[in-house]
């Protein structure tokens, strides 16, 4: 299978590029250098909005914040704008659906600070609740679009649940950045995908390095997991056995299979049958994950193209780690570990 890619930019769309990111720098940096005085003193709350929504486009089209932490700061003044203008009133459709739910749980008895769980409640109090929430959210979209947000108002409406993921990972982006625990097991659930998209289109030297980044996301979290343990056993090493950097992070893929062999994160796989060394996968994993490198590819496999027989190894040796750290984490928790 030949896969048709889409043509080079041409040069004159090299430059139109150039010339629309310095555009965006220089709005951004006009932006910022506005007085904090202005917009405390004297803007309008849809002005101050207004400005907050211009400085994301500015930001994001200069490539200075990605597209998950756009739709943060695109949104997040908006979505104050539009809770201001809900409780001080100014959504009649939304008010009166409000008044027919508090009458609906007055008519059923529940005094103040009791409620029924979702879904729970009578036929006519799940109907005037779902009509509530129905309305505030096209008048979230709704404004929205008032400030320019057109795309992320269609992505609201069409698609919920990615807007929702991807507000997430903007928030945790931004304000969850030492929480690199979470990031490296959430960067593990991405490469896994990418890995089966990429291996959907053949493209399977793509989905190796996939599955390579994933097999080093999955022990350098055992590491940070079980930091404890991985110091106790470079603690018995000498300088130069030990990584030059103390900090996980920054180890080499071939660092941490060793550390997870001699931690006992890898043991062998048996059936009576055959036994599946799984250290030795996995280093085979990154051999080939690394031939992503030019000159490394040209000096261990020149002229050789990543196949199916290539991800197919590369596959089952990742599946292998990911059962075996599995079965470490739960005999771990089970024994108090």
């Amino acid at each position: 299978m030949t896969l048709k890619l889409p043509p080079f930019a041409p040069e004159d769309e090299i430059f139109r590029h150039g010339i629309r990111k310095a555009e965006a720098r220089l709005r951004a940096d006009a932006l910022v250098s506005l007085s904090d005085d202005h917009w405390r003193d004297r803007a309008t709350k849809v002005e101050k909005v207004q400005h907050a929504v211009d400085l994301a486009n500015a930001l994001f089209g200069s490539g200075k914040i990605t597209a998950d932490e756009y739709l943060l700061y695109a949104t997040y003044r908006v979505d104050d704008y539009h809770t201001t203008l809900w409780l001080s009133g100014a959504y009649p459709e939304v008010e009166k659906l409000a008044l027919e739910i508090h009458q609906i749980e007055s008519d059923h008895d529940l005094s103040n600070g009791q409620y029924w769980l979702r879904g729970e409640g009578p036929p006519e109090h799940v109907v005037a609740t779902n009509l509530h929430e129905a309305a505030l959210d096209e008048r979230f979209v709704v404004a929205l679009e008032k400030f320019g947000l057109v795309e992320i108002a269609e992505l609201w409406r069409t698609d919920r649940a990615e807007y929702d993921r991807r507000h997430k990972i903007g928030r945790l982006t931004v304000f969850e950045k030492e929480n690199v625990q979470k990031s490296v097991s959430d960067s593990i659930e991405t490469y896994e995908e990418e890995a089966r998209r990429c291996a959907s289109a053949e493209a399977y030297c793509a989905a190796c390095v996939m599955l390579g980044s994933a097999a080093e996301a999955r022990i350098l979290r055992m590491c940070l997991v079980y930091y404890g343990e991985v110091t106790e056993v470079l603690a018995t090493k000498t300088k130069s056995q030990k990584p030059r950097n103390p900090d996980p992070l920054h180890w080499t893929l071939e660092t941490l299979i060793s550390l997870a062999e001699e931690l006992g994160w890898l043991p062998d796989l048996e059936n009576g049958e055959i036994t599946v060394k799984i250290a030795s996968w996995l280093s085979s994993l990154r051999d080939t994950r690394n031939l992503l490198h030019p000159g490394r590819h040209a000096r261990d496999r020149p002229h050789d193209v990543i196949g199916r027989e290539e991800y197919d190894d590369a596959n089952h040796a990742y599946t292998a780690l990911r059962l075996s750290l599995e079965r470490v984490m739960v005999r771990k928790m089970t024994s108090g570990g």
